[in-house]
């Protein structure tokens, strides 16, 4: 094992005292090839032993020590193939001391004698662990060990740094594609307050300006379409209302069927029979504003000007745009537009209302 400080330790021998016997003996006959009998002691494979041993230990780390610098199994096996271990293994059951060292050309010279010492077939020859660590630190001393630690260290650390940065890239990415959502279901200065954990308080604004449409003959376009045909069609016709909005600053609140509602200051399959036409109604007047619910949370209007907003569209007429008096003064003082008096009507819940049709 190699511990926090880079110490190698051997340990295996102390826990055979709370394991007992393995199967009676390490590697009886009976049971199936076990690659592990790789890097076991002669002994432990012939049975001479039934324990780990501090002993048998170090014949493995001679076994190990032989795989770190050849990089290369015991006996070159294929640990891929299951019939490349069960004939290693066979081969050993055979003559446990057959050595496993494999390419000893590519151990450094100064290896040799310790990788010969640990892999002895006598386990008395063997030396002890205060005793391997006499002999390493003779022919690797401390300052050069630490000179081979430091630059793995440094490409440990850099690989780290080079995985932190990448993560927080995809973080940042993440987060990114979370605000977006966001932006495009709540208004941005709500979503900066949520996003800040702070609490979102309801306003009230004096004027505001509101837009309902929708598709007079939707109930006979529905009739000609499959129910995924809508849908589509209703995504064409919205999209455009959708790219426009940002350009002057309206949010759009919200869609139901195929009415579409938008406040300010806050290819198809089929080619329906009649010329698709929209019905506009807009109202301006105070209305209150604020987020409801905690799970899907929705940007909610309130007030009598929804109502009568509603009404302007519901009592308006296909391909065109009615406006009520309140809004009508109000782009008289932006000046461009041109109206045409439609008088006054009865509208449903308000009473007689003078009116206007928005030419251009």
């Amino acid at each position: 094992m190699i511990d926090q400080r880079f110490c190698l330790k051997i340990s295996s021998y102390a826990l055979s005292k709370f394991r007992g016997k393995l199967y009676g003996s390490i590697f009886p006959a009976e049971l199936p090839l076990d690659p592990s009998v790789l890097w076991a002691a002669p002994e432990i494979i012939s049975g001479a032993s039934v324990k780990v041993t501090k002993e048998s230990d170090m014949y493995s780390l001679g076994v190990v020590i032989s795989e770190i610098f050849t990089g290369r199994a015991p006996m070159q096996t294929n640990f891929a193939s299951v019939d490349s271990v069960q004939e290693n293994v066979a081969v050993l059951r055979k003559d446990p001391t057959v050595i496993r060292i494999v390419d000893t050309s590519k151990l450094p010279a100064e290896l040799h004698h310790i990788v010969d010492a640990c892999t002895a077939n006598n386990h008395l020859e063997r030396p002890t662990m205060p005793r391997f660590t006499e002999i390493l630190s003779q022919v690797i001393p401390c300052k050069k060990m630490i000179d081979l630690i430091l630059p793995r260290l440094d490409m440990y650390s850099s690989h780290l740094e080079d995985l932190v940065e990448a993560r927080t890239r995809q973080l940042v990415d993440e987060r990114s594609k979370v605000d977006s959502l966001l932006r495009e279901m709540l208004p941005e200065l709500v979503v900066n307050s949520l996003r800040n954990k702070h609490t979102v308080v309801a306003e009230y604004f004096e004027c505001v300006t509101l837009s309902f449409s929708d598709i007079p003959q939707f109930g006979s376009v529905v009739v000609q379409c499959a129910p995924l045909q809508t849908i589509v069609l209703l995504n064409a016709v919205y999209s455009v209302f959708d790219s426009i909005l940002p350009r002057f600053d309206v949010y759009k609140v919200e869609t139901i069927g195929d009415s579409y509602l938008a406040a300010e200051s806050i290819p198809s399959p089929i080619d329906p029979t009649e010329r698709l036409q929209l019905r506009v109604g807009i109202h301006s007047g105070y209305c209150a504003a604020g987020v409801v619910g905690l799970r899907m949370p929705r940007y909610c209007l309130f007030g009598d000007t929804i109502n009568t907003a509603s009404r302007m569209e519901s009592q308006g007429a296909a391909s065109k745009i009615h406006v009520s008096e309140t809004t009508k003064n109000l782009l008289d003082q932006i000046g461009g537009f041109e109206f045409e008096s439609r008088g006054s009507i009865m509208i449903k819940g308000k009473g007689e209302m003078v009116t206007f049709w928005l030419r251009q």
